[in-house]
């Protein structure tokens, strides 16, 4: 795929490294609303790079939880398989992985550590209200990243526009979509667009945390509850837990949490 491969940065691209890692460290934990114009103005191009028309509906939801809800009623057939190219996205991936991965590195690993604890605590929480609804598997497996897939994008913006490869422009739709909308499904008739959280915290550790409510919490009162990065049941924050009550908890780690929390 790729016409000539890069195995040196020069200082001028070295340089750019920590701009787009700090940039997309920003587009990923950014708390402003959904941008829905521009996400649309994405997916057009998504669909259209997949050969299908576009969606003929937009539908805003304000947390990630009530698009999964609200899904079973989307009329048209699930079509994120074609809109992935998933094949087209594993030979890109391999390629990049073979021929730049290690070269610059640093911007896609320093985001997976600023990113990956909050998009995977949301999919935990998420997993846990959904569970108990066989109905609601489905729509759950059928949401796509967008900002929360900032190590990925962060890194093939800067490989496009730093180091010239012009080869994955292909996946710049993708790109320009996860700079303004939190997660998303596709259907044939519809596209499901969800907000980013309008409030992500963090102890001085950088881990997820907050003492009084919920750590990220989007505006339908959707929420994730963290200790220092440990999730919790969001009753050990707003209701009053005895020391009695956290040294039963069975799970060790879950336990030093609780005893902490009642101790306050």
């Amino acid at each position: 795929m790729f016409r000539r491969k890069i195995r040196k940065l020069s200082q001028e691209q070295k340089a750019l490294l920590p701009v787009y890692r700090d940039k997309w460290i920003d587009i990923a934990l950014s708390t402003e609303p959904l941008d829905l114009e521009a996400s649309k103005a994405a997916i057009e191009e998504i669909y259209g790079g997949a050969g299908l028309q576009p969606p003929a509906r937009y539908c805003h939801f304000k947390s990630p939880l009530s698009a999964v809800l609200d899904a079973p009623s989307v009329k048209g057939e699930f079509v994120g398989d074609q809109i992935r190219c998933d094949e087209v996205w594993r030979t890109i991936i391999t390629s990049v992985k073979d021929k730049v991965w290690l070269v610059v590195d640093e911007i896609r690993a320093e985001l997976v550590e600023q990113v990956g604890e909050v998009r995977s605590q949301v999919s935990d929480q998420m997993w846990e209200e959904v569970r108990p609804n066989n109905l609601l598997w489905t729509p759950f497996k059928e949401q796509i990243y967008a900002s929360e897939n900032a190590h990925l994008f962060g890194f093939y913006e800067y490989l496009i526009e730093v180091c010239d490869l012009s080869e994955i422009q292909e996946i710049r739709p993708f790109i320009e979509l996860a700079k303004h909308c939190g997660r998303w499904a596709p259907y044939e008739t519809a596209a499901l667009l969800q907000d980013r959280p309008s409030k992500i915290l963090f102890d001085d550790q950088k881990r997820l945390h907050c003492e009084d409510g919920p750590a990220i919490e989007y505006r339908d009162g959707f929420g994730v509850y963290s200790w220092h990065g440990t999730r919790i049941p969001k009753r050990w924050i707003l209701d009053s837990l005895s020391v009695e009550e956290a040294q039963r908890v069975m799970n060790g780690k879950h336990r030093q949490v609780a005893c902490e929390i009642a101790a306050r």
